[in-house]
């Protein structure tokens, strides 16, 4: 399988490529300690996290859907859905990663979502210990009441993963309704720029 095919592979999975449950270590909701959420305010209220978002705005806004191996930022873009996967340079400390993870989190959530589903997932893969923490967010139940519904943004994906221990990739992708029963979703460049504040 090529470079391409496995980038991807990682952005939208089909259902020959689901894992096995065999090498699956942990699985369970996402649950964050008293002091995460303590340090991860210090961190956002400090705006400590101004580095990492200008540099995946500066990879956002230079993006191509062509996948190059050095790159460390991909764009997906389809009639269904839009997003990307910026892979970490070496080196970010893991505490960064997470927050830059939950600072997402938080400003789609200003936007009128809500948490639909969390997850962290451990697995084996080959040689590595992998670690995948996902947040499901759908717009707020008020805009699901009344046909055709406000689908906002789309349903969003945040994914942020780790390969023994370090910092991998975080991914973000939102997916939308195209029958009559829902409004054509807002702008992802919308989205984005609420995202890349720094």
């Amino acid at each position: 399988m090529g470079f391409l095919d496995k980038l991807i592979q990682s952005i939208l999975p089909t259902e020959q490529a689901v894992e096995s449950s065999s090498n699956i270590l942990v699985k369970k909701v996402i649950r964050r300690s008293e002091k995460y959420k303590s340090d991860f305010e210090v961190w956002r209220r400090g705006q400590n996290y101004n580095f990492n978002v200008r540099a995946i705005k500066e990879e956002w806004e230079t993006r191509s859907e062509i996948a190059a191996v050095e790159a460390n930022f991909f764009y997906y873009n389809s009639p269904q859905s839009k997003g990307f996967v910026y892979y970490f340079e070496k080196g970010v400390p893991q505490e960064q990663a997470s927050f830059l993870f939950e600072l997402f989190k938080y400003r789609i959530i200003e936007l009128d979502y809500a948490i639909n589903h969390s997850e962290e997932e451990i697995k084996e893969d080959q040689d590595w210990i992998v670690s995948k923490e996902s947040y499901y967010l759908k717009p707020k139940l008020k805009y699901r009441k009344t046909a055709p519904f406000n689908q906002l943004y789309g349903t969003i994906r945040i994914v942020f993963a780790s390969k023994d221990g370090a910092p991998y990739y975080i991914k973000l992708l939102a997916n939308y309704f195209s029958d009559r029963s829902y409004q054509e979703p807002y702008s992802f460049e919308e989205l984005a720029e609420h995202l890349f504040v720094f």
